[in-house]
């Protein structure tokens, strides 16, 4: 029973690295595509 608690604890763990690494990519690559989607509306509003 404990063995079983255990690797489902390490798999939600896994997962939630998982989920935290791909956020991660995501902030990343909104950061690179940011720039340009804030400087587009500026230039429009000027």
């Amino acid at each position: 029973m404990s063995k079983t608690t255990c690797s489902t604890r390490s798999v939600q763990s896994s997962l939630l690295k998982m989920k935290a690494l791909s956020l991660i990519a995501i902030g990343s690559l909104e950061q690179a595509y940011c720039p340009r989607a804030f400087t587009a509306p500026a230039l429009a509003d000027s």
